[in-house]
């Protein structure tokens, strides 16, 4: 087993000393606003055709440029919507060249016709993990931001919507802030996001609940000059039709800037799911055969509202408010046979599930951040809140069947209802103070409030009228608040700066508690923790990084497996929540290092990671053949694995970025008696191939294969699946055409196998993956034409 001391020992060794290199760093903005994401290139005098140095600004607007050798140079910047920034200078041996601000312009009308032709990379590095530029990715293959995040590298998505990082789930915010729409992430759609933050190593001013690192969906917003906009539209088939369009308009007069934008999504989709089991103590019922199809229609609608001003100070205000409305039905067939031992048939049934669900979701949010002469130095705060109101509605109708698969017998008739209301209130006060010209120390509160209301209704038809079941009927009530206090201490030294260090520390107080009408299952929980992190880092010569992270994080039990409540939409496999679960506390390390070359770049991280009362899915037989799926603390899991990205330019046609991960799981523990130690090696990785097809033209193919995964009982098939995406410019730039084949072969679908002493179970999932999609996107009053019209549609 791995200890701690081990993991410090490895980190020494791979920090080396190394010879010292010239520097060059700066600051990229506007009107005094950091500019992220502004493509910085270096370029050696003698060959202004290929940088030596690629990079993006992070968040803050910085950069950090170390050219291989000393010489003569030309920095350029450039970023979509502004003017391109160029100047030439000499750099000697081991120099340190701080830039300052630059200042950029944005572009006026005469410019909209200014094409700007630089790569864009797909994964940006930041000192906490990656983000991807959505308009980065062609061939994604949603409609939604589930389906989006099934093309990010690193990132997981199984058949049943659930995301997972290195094996565990992460926390998911919206525009950096909790959300009731991080929940369920088909509610958004994928042409409203404009980047996505993935964060595997978040410090002490993150919420501790991130085991599994922090998704950070950032939605798209402009804030050009003067009224702008864009509008798309897209249709196409897979089993069924699918169509969607979107609308974005912008204002900005002076200091003040107005948004608003409109997201429609509207198609049907089919699935179907095959089930085998065998109970080996059964004679009867020995076999089962389950074959159940799916017809879905889904209408979503999501309109947003931004507001921004700066005072003459350039202190900031912001408000945003989001409305969306789910509409979905599904009409499920399911068939079920029982065998015996022979293979003979013993009984069958049809049931047929007639489910309505509609949601609607209102959230806003106030954001307040106070400028100060040290730009380093600032204060904000901010309070949101958000509001879902969810219902479901479910007709079920269960009719026996012969062997010849004929329905026989009267119908059985049920009822389900199922009310969901959820307030979510986050309120947050954040300082930096400068503690000299190299260390700041950042400290704040942070405060969530969580509330949910459950209502859960099942009710049976008898002599014509419908009474309802108290066994499956009950009011679920849950509240949750914690309070987290935390510090954090940032500094560098070293010649120029070459190491840096991070060292936090945050306190969180967090007492929850949840009752149901009959008075059962009642809990009530109060926890106080510690979680510390450090993050050290080297910037070795010729652009290589070295990064040593330690920290300890929790993943506390949602709502979902918190709520007793049990789903009988499939009455020989039900699924239902546990509020015994006690929250899961992981230690985790990790060591990184990256390296840029002029046409290849390289990172790799190491990671280990060691929890107590995991929390894992586990399936158990029950009277009547009913497999009842619960969520339960395991017991002891650890974890070891390794992460990499590869880019690499082939030229002007063709780059490519690959990703790579691969972990060893241990999981050591037992759940009334049953042993469920289990030892597993998994691995899954992606390739994005952009192809330069011309001025005007340019595809996309991705590769995606992840290997089987382990579960507590078992195993997850291999998924594995190829997506194609092309886009042709057209209307001299203001507009564009796109093709989206997602699933080109049709292979992707989902599965898993269950084994145990008393009975195994096969599933597989296929859903209609494989789409064709047409889209039209076309911008009008702006110059910013590229961030305002990739990335509107997908195949979902």
């Amino acid at each position: 087993m791995m200890r701690w001391k081990d993991v410090v020992m490895i980190a020494l060794m791979v920090l080396p000393v190394t010879l010292r290199a010239q520097l060059i760093k700066g600051k990229i903005s506007s009107e005094n606003q950091p500019l992220a994401m502004a493509n910085v290139m270096l370029y050696a005098s003698s060959d202004t055709a290929r940088p030596v140095v690629f990079l993006s600004t992070d968040s803050s607007g910085l950069f950090e440029a170390r050219p291989p050798a000393a010489g003569q140079f030309t920095l350029r910047v450039q970023l979509i919507g502004f003017v391109p920034y160029s100047t030439s200078f000499t750099l000697s041996q081991g120099q340190l060249l701080d830039m300052g601000t630059i200042d950029m312009v944005l572009a006026g009308n005469t410019m909209q016709e200014v094409t700007v032709t630089a790569k864009k990379k797909l994964i940006q590095r930041t000192n906490t993990g990656f983000t991807v530029q959505t308009d980065a990715i062609l061939t994604q293959a949603a409609g939604t931001a589930t389906d989006l995040l099934a093309n990010i590298p690193t990132v997981l998505v199984d058949g049943e919507g659930g995301i997972s990082i290195r094996g565990k789930a992460p926390m998911v915010l919206i525009n950096g802030r909790n959300s009731n729409l991080g929940a369920n992430l088909e509610r958004i759609p994928a042409s409203s996001i404009e980047r996505i933050e993935i964060i595997n190593n978040p410090g002490a001013k993150y919420d501790a609940d991130a085991e599994g690192g922090i998704i950070n969906i950032i939605l798209k917003k402009n804030a050009q000059k003067g009224t702008n906009g864009a509008f798309a539209i897209g249709g196409g088939y897979g089993a069924r039709e699918r169509f969607n369009s979107s609308l974005l308009l912008n204002h900005r007069e002076g200091n003040t800037n107005l948004g608003l934008s409109y997201d429609n999504r509207m198609g049907r989709r089919t699935r179907t799911v095959n089930t085998d089991r065998v109970t080996f103590a059964a004679d009867d019922d020995h076999y089962l055969y389950q074959d159940r199809f799916d017809e879905r229609k889904e209408l979503t609608h999501n309109l947003k509202l931004n507001a921004d001003h700066t005072t003459k100070r350039k202190d900031q205000f912001s408000f945003e408010g989001i409305y969306g409305y789910d509409n979905d039905w599904n009409y499920e067939t399911l068939v079920s046979n029982f065998k015996d031992r022979a293979n003979t048939f013993t009984e069958g049934n049809q049931r047929i599930s007639d489910e309505r669900q509609l949601e609607h979701n209102w959230e806003g949010s106030m954001n307040y951040i106070r400028k100060y002469a040290n730009e380093r130095k600032q204060l904000s705060a901010g309070l949101s809140h958000s509001y879902g109101n969810e219902s479901e509605n479910t007709l079920i109708t269960t009719t026996p069947l012969n062997a010849m698969a004929e329905l026989m017998g009267d119908d059985f008739l049920q009822k389900t209802s199922n009310r969901e209301r959820t307030h979510i209130t986050t309120g947050r006060l954040d300082m930096s103070w400068p503690l000299g010209s190299k260390t700041v120390l950042d400290g704040g509160y942070k405060g969530i409030l969580r509330n949910v209301n459950a209502n859960f209704q099942n009710a049976y038809e008898e002599n014509g009228v419908f009474v309802v079941d108290p066994v499956y009927s009950n009011v679920f009530d849950f509240s949750e608040h914690i309070h987290a206090v935390y510090g954090n201490f940032k500094s560098s030294f070293g010649t120029d700066d070459e190491w840096k260090y991070e060292a936090g520390l945050r306190l969180e107080q967090m007492n929850n508690n949840g009752k149901n009408d009959k008075g059962a299952s009642a809990f009530s929980n109060s926890f106080f923790n510690v979680f510390p992190n450090l993050n050290i880092s080297r910037r070795l010569n010729e652009g290589s990084l070295v990064k040593l992270n330690l920290g300890r994080r929790i993943n506390r039990p949602w709502l979902g497996q918190l709520n007793p409540f049990i789903d009988i939409t499939d009455s020989l496999n039900r699924y239902g929540g546990n509020p015994n679960l006690k929250p899961e506390l992981v230690n985790t390390a990790e060591i990184g290092w990256g390296k840029d070359w002029s046409r290849f770049s390289l990172n790799g991280t190491l990671f280990y990671r060691q929890g107590n009362n995991t929390i894992l899915p586990y399936t158990q037989l029950l009277p009547g053949g009913i497999a009842f799926t619960q969520p339960q603390n395991i017991g002891r899991s650890t974890a070891i694995g390794l992460e990499a990205f590869i880019t690499t330019n082939f030229g002007k046609f063709w780059n490519s970025t690959a990703s790579f991960s691969m972990f060893h799981q241990e999981i050591e523990g037992e759940v009334d008696g049953d042993d469920l130690n289990s030892s597993v090696f998994s691995w899954y990785t992606k390739w994005v191939n952009n192809f330069n097809i011309g001025k005007n033209t340019k595809a996309q193919v991705l590769i995606n294969y992840q290997a089987p995964t382990a579960i507590p009982q078992g195993t997850r098939i291999a998924v594995y699946n190829l997506d194609f995406g092309m886009q042709q410019k057209i209307m001299k730039g203001r507009g564009r055409l796109g093709l989206t084949i997602t699933d080109v072969f049709n292979t992707l679908e989902n599965g898993s196998q269950i084994n145990t002493e008393d009975f195994t179970i096969n599933r597989i999932s296929k859903s209609d993956t494989r789409v064709v999609l047409l889209t039209f996107a076309m911008t009008f009053g702006t110059a910013f034409k590229e961030k305002l019209m990739e990335n509107k549609f997908s195949a979902e």
